[in-house]
């Protein structure tokens, strides 16, 4: 087989593919010396490994040792984002304008769906409270998930 000629350079990621197919050591100074992370994570550094890692792994081909490392390494993200760093839902009021920002429409545009301009302002502005109701009508005209507007 007749080599490409093209020597590695300092930085990886300009490192054809061809080149680096088959090296099992670490592309990032940043990572462990080690060449997949398949442990619990529980600390923060575990956690960041862990994204760089699969940072530099990520197109790996699905079946391959490198495939299954990434698939194992969401697994193991997810569950330390959702332990230590979980996404809180919406408000809802603030779910009700950006859907209305994300569509195009103004406030007034709910004022047929749910009532006068006043009572719109009025909820928009968290003077009165979402109810049943509304919320029914949000979820089936806008696509609001009711669990957002119930939150």
């Amino acid at each position: 087989m007749k080599k490409s000629g093209l020597k590695p350079v300092g930085i990886p990621f300009l490192v054809p593919p061809v080149q680096r197919h088959g090296v099992r050591r670490a592309i990032s100074n940043k990572m462990p010396k080690t060449t997949s992370m398949n442990h619990v994570l529980r600390t923060e550094k575990d956690y960041n490994d862990a994204l760089l890692r699969i940072d530099q792994i990520f197109d790996a081909a699905p079946g391959t040792p490198e495939g299954d490392e990434v698939e194992l390494l969401v697994v193991l993200i997810k569950d330390y984002e959702n332990k230590y760093h979980p996404v809180l839902p919406p408000d809802p009021i603030e779910a009700i304008k950006l859907t209305l920002d994300e569509r195009g429409m103004k406030a007034k545009d709910l004022v047929g769906l749910i009532g006068s301009k006043g009572y719109v302002s009025q909820i928009l502005n968290r003077k009165k409270p979402l109810t049943a109701e509304i919320m029914r009508i949000l979820n089936r005209q806008l696509g609001i998930p009711a669990d957002i507007l119930l939150s």
